[in-house]
């Protein structure tokens, strides 16, 4: 049976993610209306049919279906209040690419710290019963014993937090993670990242999946890609009253991916009927109603809060039929495959050329050349390393003085191959006017520069040494 739904995911996916995605662009009525009854896939094939019989059949036919399809009611959502609902707070970031991106090199920690406490604090002065944050929010490979993560996690007052952050496991490698901390500071679940992006990710072992209750209500977490794995996303929201979407746009920002994540999203808030919260770094972070609306969306490329108060799901006929419909599809996809008939796919009706073509171009147009500003954020000082990272964020005080680091830099002249191995050791280089940053664990070494992730040579190492170069080491708890 599993391998049956490891087929579904595959199956569903390529159905349902490409071309859907651009009905809800084109926020295609018949579409919309169809969701909460038979799902994307469904709803798509039907959508196409009406076309054929507009190209092939007669235009009459295609408008009565229509004015039936209106007819469809539209299942009612729940009308949030303070004294039912749940009160979130959706916490917005800005954090550069090259702060997040890689897991244990955290440059921006003052930057880091003083935003993130400034906006829970912020959350403090409102009625909030959870907060979350985007993914990579959290510093990485610092544990919850580290002052920094310690600081952040103590600006809130008396609400719990859910936040993303990577872990260095030590023997296991690199976990990515969901932990649901309480209003004391106690990690009481810990969702770990399962599903990873196509292509671009690869997890060896898939972490441990976990939902969160609070009040009576149970959140479905997901890490990024998580969520545009079709089945387990609506196995996961049919079984949960809320879902939450923990992102981080900073990579892609420039590109209309974001746009495509955020509208899968809204498409199974809409077919399960569960109101989603996505909270985002740099950009979409939004409360989609049980009905796929955007109720309120935080603006690009700024801190802040967004107050939403979420009522638990409303169900839908999908949401209660959604595995029948996938058996029904991987049941009919192989009976048309050997079909004595010869199927002309390469020439279907006109009709379906022209939709397909207008959902292509429109699509291109909406999002294919927009483009975010990923400038560098302003630093409290002019001073740059490189133009690259704010001098001030990795603790320089002094831009002509620069001996002067925070507990978290050091600086020394012995060669990088003498470093003591410990949980990581960061390298910023300047030595010949590139900038690149390496990360030892144990004999491992690894450099991520501008050109992506490198592997030093042995000779390089004993060229390199740390009396010109910034670097700064992370004990083991131990």
């Amino acid at each position: 049976m599993t391998g049956l739904f490891s087929l579904a995911d595959i199956l569903l996916s390529a159905l349902s993610i490409p071309v859907s995605y651009t009905f809800f662009i084109n926020e295609y009525p018949l579409f919309d209306r169809l969701l909460p009854y038979v799902g994307s896939e469904i709803a798509f094939g039907l959508i196409l049919g009406f076309f054929v019989i507009i190209s092939r059949f007669s235009l009459a036919i295609a408008v009565f279906l229509s004015l039936i399809a209106w007819l469809i009611p539209n299942p009612p959502a729940n009308t949030p209040s303070p004294s039912t609902g749940l009160n979130i707070a959706i916490i917005q970031t800005v954090l550069p690419q090259h702060v997040t991106s890689y897991p244990g090199i955290s440059d921006g920690l003052h930057y880091w710290k003083t935003h993130m406490i400034r906006a829970l604090q912020e959350a403090n002065q409102q009625t909030v019963d959870v907060a979350i944050l985007p993914e990579s929010s959290m510093p990485g490979f610092h544990s919850t014993a580290t002052p920094v993560v310690q600081e952040i996690l103590n600006a809130r007052h008396s609400y719990p937090l859910i936040a993303h952050h990577y872990v260095d496991t030590e023997t296991n490698g690199i976990s990515s993670q969901v932990r649901f901390w309480d209003q004391y500071n106690h990690v009481q679940a810990i969702h770990e990242k399962r599903k990873p992006l196509p292509i671009a990710e690869k997890l060896i072992i898939p972490g441990e999946q976990a939902s969160f209750s609070l009040k009576d209500f149970t959140l479905a977490s997901f890490i990024c890609s998580e969520s545009l794995d079709v089945y387990n996303a609506r196995f996961r929201l049919s079984t949960s009253d809320i879902g939450i979407v923990l992102t981080n746009e900073a990579e892609i920002a420039d590109t209309y991916l974001p746009e495509l994540h955020l509208i899968s999203d809204k498409i199974r808030a809409r077919e399960m009927g569960t109101p989603i919260l996505r909270a985002g770094n740099i950009r979409l972070s939004t409360y989609i109603d049980a009905k796929g609306r955007e109720i309120v969306t935080a603006k690009d490329s700024s801190w802040q809060n967004l107050y939403v108060t979420v009522t638990s799901n409303s169900d839908t006929l999908y949401s209660s039929t959604f595995v029948a419909q996938h058996i029904l599809i991987l049941m009919t996809l192989p009976i048309l495959l050997i079909r004595k008939e010869k199927i002309h796919i390469t020439s279907p009706p006109v009709g379906i050329y022209i939709l397909i073509m207008i959902c292509m171009i429109y699509a291109q147009i909406a999002y294919g050349y927009e483009h975010v500003s990923s400038e560098p954020l302003k630093a409290e000082t002019p001073f740059y390393i490189d133009g690259f990272f704010p001098a001030r964020q990795l603790g320089i005080s002094d831009a002509t003085n620069m001996e002067q680091f925070s507990t978290y830099v050091d600086s020394s002249h012995i060669p990088v191959k003498d470093i003591p191995p410990s949980r990581g050791v960061g390298i910023i280089n300047t030595i010949h006017g590139e900038m690149y940053i390496t990360e030892r664990r144990g004999d491992r070494i690894t450099t991520l520069s501008e050109r992506g992730f490198l592997t030093l040579k042995s000779a390089d190492l004993e060229q390199i040494s740390l009396s010109k170069v910034l670097w700064y080491t992370y004990k083991s708890e131990n």
